[in-house]
Formats: C-alpha cells, structure tokens, sequence
C-alpha cells in the first residue's frame, strides 16, 4: 500500500504524491503488485487501508505500507493526516486523523506473515503557523513518537523520534529519495536502510538521521538475489 497525501489546505506539500508515485513505480519494476492512493480524505483512508489489510490471502504474505505526508505525535500517539478536513482542535485531530496504532490493528489482524511499515511523515507541525487553530495543535511537539513494533514487523521513520524530515528541493523528498536509490539492490532491509540513513545523513549535513524498529524474524529483501526464492508479496 503506497500513499502520498500532499493537496493540504491549510499546510501544502509538494513532494509525498511524487514520492508515493516513484515508490510505487520502483516497487511496480520489481514485479510487486502495488495498490497506489494519493491525497486522501479521513474516510478513504481508513478504508483504503483496511481493504488492504483484507486483501491478504496469500500463505508466508509480506506486506509492506508506504506514507509520504504530514504526520504529527499527540499526547504520544503517531496521526496520519488526511487531506480535505478541517482540523482546528485535537478532537477534531484525533477524530479525522488515522492513528498509527489503528495501522498496527489492521496488520496484526491481516494474515501478513513479515511487516514493513515506511514513514516519510516527520516533516514540521502542519498547524504551527495556522491562526485558526487551537493553541495546542500549535504547541505539538515536532516529529513523530517512536512505536514498538508487533511480532515480524519492521517500522521504518524518516528521522529519528521527536525531530523533523526535511521535504527535499526537488521532485522527491530527502528520505524518499535515498529509498529510491536502494529499493533496486540485492540487500537485506536492514542492510538498505543503513545505506539510506548514511545517504541522508550526508544530504542533510547530519540534521536528520532516519531510524528503524525492527521485531523482523526472517531475512527480507526488496529485491532479492537471484539465487533467492521470492516470498509471496500483496499488494501494496
């Protein structure tokens, strides 16, 4: 599941919809089947990805979940946000945003064997310059709060807990770029995401320093050797 929310009206993005569509493109070249969504509403992001998770059928299935946008951490708790809702007070967040433990609900109720969860959501409080909000949605701390992991899954963050993703210069964001860059490579997904966070670390001067939470208990490639047997892989 590939999405890339960037048409925000009250803090716009021009690089998660790029982002998801190379994503989704790379994944789609690696003959993975690929369920790509952009600029989604509340609603059908919850039921994007619960068909995704239902989806799952497949005996030994890896899944894999993709977001570029804006994400925010409230009293502890990852939000994914939607695009077309107004939010002005954390109810109307916590009511109109897609928890990331509602995410976790749907994986370990799927019959997903491995997990791979990747977010490119830690880009600056959306609401830090927006008049019409509440003073605390001003006040969130910036970054996203880091997440245990259930059995067999992997959570990959653009940087580390607490601190922000830079949004890029050009046609991809920092962090997604770097993916891009490996997603090709005959490497474990430990060993890809070292080289993505050394290339970030050098793009940003060492500013952000993407971060992984692993509970993996079988070895995973993107893109495995070819001496390798291909696990089955859903849609995403």
């Amino acid at each position: 599941m590939v999405i890339g929310n960037s048409n925000y009206d009250f803090a716009p993005l021009k690089n998660p919809v790029n982002d998801a569509r190379d994503v989704a493109k790379n994944l789609q070249k690696l003959r993975y089947k690929t369920t790509l969504a952009t600029d989604l509403n509340p609603e059908q992001f919850r039921q994007t990805v619960a068909e995704f998770y239902r989806s799952i059928v497949e005996d030994n299935a890896v899944s894999v979940f993709y977001y570029a946008g804006h994400g925010i951490q409230l009293q502890n708790t990852n939000y994914l946000i939607p695009v077309d809702v107004p939010i002005q007070s954390p109810k109307e967040l916590i009511d109109s945003a897609y928890s990331i433990n509602n995410l976790i609900t749907e994986l370990e109720q799927s019959l997903s064997d491995q997990n791979i969860i990747i977010l490119d959501a830690c880009r600056n409080n959306p609401f830090r310059k927006t008049a019409t909000v509440t003073a605390q949605l001003r006040e969130i701390q910036a970054g996203l709060a880091l997440v245990e992991p259930p059995p067999s899954t992997l959570i990959a963050y653009a940087t580390e807990p607490g601190n922000v993703a830079e949004d890029g210069r050009g046609r991809n964001g920092t962090y997604t770029r770097a993916l891009l860059r490996h997603f090709t490579r005959s490497e474990t997904a430990e060993e890809l995401f070292k080289k993505v966070r050394k290339d970030v670390l050098r793009a940003t001067n060492n500013r952000q320093t993407p971060w992984e939470h692993s509970s993996l208990l079988e070895t995973f490639y993107f893109a495995p050797p070819k001496n390798k047997k291909i696990p089955n892989v859903v849609n995403f």
